[in-house]
């Protein structure tokens, strides 16, 4: 009887939100992307890409499930203003969530030193003193040849924070991201009905220009330029199928305008070519 009720219960439709927490570049929206099967949060190989809260929907019809994934930026000590924004972000999808995923990177190696620091850092005291259901992903597995590599740090975030699993994945291959969603569900509370709202993201279309702007200005300039770049869009208007959409960048000194344009304007061009190309 309790088998059978087991069941049931499994079967009921679950709805809730996860905060998908931790370090700078360990995949949190390489992750969002993949379980989305949509390219939603922008990527690029420095610290502080993401800068907001970003929700996006994941649905399944079988069991009834709808998930609302929140990417929240890279948590790291703050050092300038826009830092001490990004974290009250991660504290804000914290709050709002029924279970936390931590994404952690993989290392090649256990290291004492390295797992002290994990310990005493700041997302590890914010997640310690939290009380909501917590799931640990260690990313980026595909790029270990010897996974054996990976059972001492299972066994140390096992032991340091309690989790409700410790869960290798790649995020950029996709294995393992089944049995985590599986996983997540099963912390989300049951409702009678899933919601009717089947959008992506609550985010508006003018948000997704400006952040695939600002995507190609990242990959462009690379280490060139602080990542405090911002993109503002000053008209977005649809006419005849077309979209027309007018942008200014922001920059932190006059001498990054001379970066942003580049020689003859070259730089600034190859912005607009590979925005354009992602926005169609």
């Amino acid at each position: 009887m309790s088998d059978a009720s087991d069941a049931a219960k499994q079967e009921l439709p679950r709805q809730g939100c996860c905060a998908i927490i931790g370090e700078p570049n360990v995949g949190k929206s390489t992750f969002l992307n993949r379980v989305l099967d949509h390219t939603l949060a922008i990527t690029a190989p420095i610290p502080g890409t993401t800068r907001v809260c970003l929700r996006g929907n994941w649905l399944q019809a079988e069991p009834p499930t709808s998930i609302a994934f929140l990417d929240t930026p890279g948590m790291a000590k703050p050092k300038h203003a826009l830092d001490s924004y990004m974290l009250q972000q991660v504290y804000d999808g914290l709050a709002q969530s029924d279970v936390w995923l931590w994404i952690v990177a993989t290392s090649s190696a256990y290291q004492a030193e390295r797992a002290a620091k994990i310990a005493q850092s700041t997302l590890a005291q914010r997640i310690q003193k939290g009380n909501c259901p917590l799931v640990i992903a260690i990313n980026k597995v595909d790029t270990l040849r010897d996974k054996s590599q990976l059972l001492p740090w299972i066994q140390f975030y096992q032991d340091t924070f309690n989790p409700i699993a410790v869960m290798p994945i790649s995020a950029r291959s996709g294995n393992g991201i089944d049995e985590l969603l599986a996983l997540l569900r099963n912390e989300l509370p049951t409702v009678t009905k899933l919601d009717d709202d089947e959008a992506l993201s609550n985010r508006p279309m003018r948000f997704f220009a400006a952040e695939i702007i600002r995507e190609a200005c990242l990959q462009q300039l690379r280490d060139e330029l602080p990542y405090g770049i911002g993109v503002y869009i000053e008209r977005y208007t649809q006419e005849d199928q077309r979209l027309h959409i007018a942008a200014t960048l922001v920059v932190n000194k006059e001498s990054h305008k001379r970066m942003v344009i580049g020689r003859q304007g070259q730089c600034i061009k190859s912005i607009g070519t590979q925005a354009r190309k992602q926005l169609e």
